[in-house]
């Protein structure tokens, strides 16, 4: 009889052993898996000053490394446009230059937009910037927004959304975040309106967001 306690006892031991090693194994997986949240925040780089590009009008320009962002719209000629324009893709613009002026990059054109102005994140883990350029008529109706990594540049896809407050703007309500290789883009808002200028539809905001994954940029509702 004490022989079979004695081993129930020791029984009982090695099982509670066993299942503290499993828990602290859980932990140490969940811990090791657990996706790094590397946080975005909005900087201003250094303007540039007495830029010439033939046949563009330059409304704001900046040194961003060893390349230069400029915004702005190819001039009419006598009211007519002329390349690189066309009926489909004229307008604000932005446009990627190497240090030379050789550009690099041109974004499609935005039409008859009043304001179409670049707004800089960056993070301090890694070499990416996102550039988001703020779009208005007599109102502001989103964004487009660019990833910059390794000196090139790639366009991620229109965010169709601002806040409530008609005098701020998307760029003022944004947060962006990157986790688990996704970079998101979120809303300090509890109100947003989505297709702004055109449905003008308000919804609360439940974690609304925009993912890009390197490929797709989606809205998540």
């Amino acid at each position: 009889m004490i022989l079979t306690i004695h081993a129930c006892k020791e029984s009982s031991s090695e099982k509670k052993s066993s299942d503290k090693l499993v828990n602290e194994k859980a932990q140490n997986i969940g811990t090791l898996t657990k996706p790094v949240s590397i946080e975005y925040y909005r900087f201003k780089p250094d303007s540039l000053a007495g830029l010439e590009i033939k046949g563009f009008q330059i409304d704001q320009a900046y040194q961003l490394g060893d390349q230069k962002i400029m915004t702005g719209y190819y001039q009419p000629v006598d009211g007519k446009i002329v390349p690189p324009d066309t009926e489909k893709d004229n307008g604000r613009r932005m446009l990627f230059l190497k240090n030379n002026n050789d550009i690099l990059f041109k974004s499609t054109g935005t039409g008859d937009t009043y304001l179409y102005e670049p707004y800089f994140f960056k993070n301090k883990e890694n070499r990416k910037t996102i550039v988001i350029c703020q779009l208005a008529f007599e109102y502001f109706f989103g964004g487009e927004a660019f990833l910059i990594q390794d000196d090139a540049i790639k366009y991620m896809g229109n965010i169709d959304v601002e806040g409530e407050d008609p005098e701020s703007k998307l760029v003022d309500i944004v947060s962006i975040n990157e986790s688990d290789n996704k970079i998101i883009i979120s809303f300090n808002a509890k109100t947003l309106i989505l297709e702004p200028g055109s449905k003008d539809i308000r919804v609360k905001n439940k974690n609304m967001r925009y993912e890009y994954d390197g490929s797709s940029f989606r809205f998540i509702k």
